[in-house]
């Protein structure tokens, strides 16, 4: 399946938004959100090109438009070159690969569009499905991992996290 990224819609921001509010247990920000946060963040993050944020609409083959999910770079730090990546897909999309291309889209745009150095992520240990997925992204471009004990509270615990940063140069091999 090829995918392609583009820039996002509100009515896309809002499909996210009711599978971001289903899936806490994995996010850093575990509150749910409204369709008026949701608004919002579209108006104030994703619609201003001087915010420190890129965030994509992923979308299935070039002549549709299906949304599949979204993924974003952030917060992007100009001076060091960094940026963390994100991505949500919709569960029909998960599990087939979308993710992995979805990824590489992702990080093309942040090695050879914005000139980014590296790009790191953070993956808690209570999303099981999205730190398989990840680890396998880390060990598919030799990214530079860790385990960081007890960053998320979820159900009445701690959860370690999986970290791992990945460098413009092993992007390229």
């Amino acid at each position: 399946m090829e995918l392609r990224l583009e820039a996002p819609t509100q009515d896309q921001m809002e499909i996210v938004r009711n599978g971001r509010n289903l899936k806490r247990f994995g996010l850093r920000t575990p509150f749910l959100l409204t369709s008026e946060m949701q608004r919002d963040f579209y108006k104030s993050v994703c619609c201003d090109r001087n915010a420190p944020h890129r965030f994509f609409s992923v979308l299935k083959g070039y002549c549709t438009s299906d949304f599949i999910g979204i993924g974003g770079l952030t917060p992007i730090s100009w001076e060091n070159r960094t940026a963390e990546i994100s991505l949500l897909l919709l569960d029909e999309y998960t599990k087939k690969g979308s993710g992995e291309k979805a990824c590489t889209l992702i990080l093309n745009e942040a090695f050879n569009i914005m000139n980014l150095e590296f790009v790191y992520g953070e993956c808690y240990h209570s999303n099981p499905y999205g730190l398989k997925f990840w680890e396998k992204i880390a060990e598919k471009y030799n990214a530079e991992t860790t385990t960081l004990p007890k960053r998320k509270y979820w159900d009445g615990q701690y959860h370690g996290s999986f970290y791992f940063c990945i460098s413009k140069e092993n992007f390229k091999k």
